[in-house]
């Protein structure tokens, strides 16, 4: 059984990479870092388990999962992925993602019924980089909306009246090709795109709202977008056109004025948008084994 009150901390005569590891789990732990768990195998039909780090040393971390009232005996030995990100204030603020792989030792139950685990700690932590750069082609199901309306310099647009729609990519007037944190490629049939704006061309803007579902761990399930079109040609053979997508703006619905509000995105990536990609490859991952995180 667990015991949360054995002293816990940094040990000495550690290897560098270990003395890395202890050092950002205590950056984790002082920023109250959520640590994020997806299984290898399926063990609770609750996926992307989100928990508290509670303590650690150099052989093991105990986390405490509030979504669960119990694990069984059978979690031991499950091998699973974790990743959790720190907050760097200087000399920018910025947000940095870490995953390391690991294995449930132990499992036990707080006096407040929610689940204790004791996870192995890893000889090394990585970045993970690949969060924001990583392009998936998302199931067009995890979307509640998709909506998209021409640029319009003066920034008007009517909101209840979206040129292309969730509804044209499940009858295939488009498509969705794949979506990273810096953008999307969408190819849309010529009539389609031309319905949606006649002479839509490379350099031309787009603002899109995205809504989705089935992603219990992301801060947002929905996002206001301004993106730019950096690519734009027609297929040779079936006339559609092949439309590449940079996200320069993000908005934020005004609670007073009702209207959305923009900025300017940073270092060219939306962080809802790369929980949400992160989030789906690793699902897919634990459900299909595609290869390493």
């Amino acid at each position: 059984m667990i015991n949360l009150f054995r002293p816990k901390g940094k040990n000495t005569g550690q290897t560098p990479a270990k003395t890395q590891v202890l050092d950002l789990l205590d950056l984790a732990h002082a920023q109250r870092a959520k640590i994020h768990l997806v299984f290898d195998n399926e063990v609770t039909s609750i996926h992307n388990l989100s928990c508290s780090l509670l303590s650690f040393d150099a052989h093991t971390i105990e986390l405490e999962l509030t979504s669960l009232k119990e694990a069984g005996r059978r979690w031991i030995g499950e091998a699973l992925t974790c990743y959790f990100k720190i907050v760097e204030k200087r000399p920018k603020t910025r947000e940095i993602f870490h995953t390391f792989r690991s294995a449930v030792q132990d499992t036990g139950q707080s006096e407040h019924e929610s689940v204790l685990l004791e996870i192995k700690t890893p000889d090394a932590i990585g970045q993970d980089q690949r969060r924001k750069s990583l392009r998936i082609s998302p199931d067009m199901a995890n979307f509640v909306t998709l909506a998209a309306w021409p640029y319009d310099a003066s920034g008007g647009f009517d909101p209840c009246s979206p040129k292309l729609v969730l509804a044209d990519f499940k009858n295939s007037q488009a498509r969705l090709v794949n979506m990273s944190a810096g953008g999307m490629k969408l190819v849309v049939k010529n009539t389609k795109l031309r319905e949606f704006d006649p002479d839509f061309k490379r350099g031309n803007r787009v603002i899109m709202y995205l809504k989705i579902t089935g992603v219990p761990n992301a801060a947002a399930d929905e996002c206001w977008l301004i993106a730019k079109t950096s690519s734009a040609y027609e297929d040779f053979v079936t006339k559609d056109v092949n439309i590449g997508l940079e996200f320069i703006g993000q908005g934020k619905i005004d609670p007073e004025t009702q209207k959305v509000v923009w900025k300017k995105v940073v270092d060219n990536v939306i962080e809802d948008i790369a929980t949400w990609t992160h989030l789906w490859h690793l699902e897919l991952y634990r459900e299909k084994g595609l290869g390493p995180i």
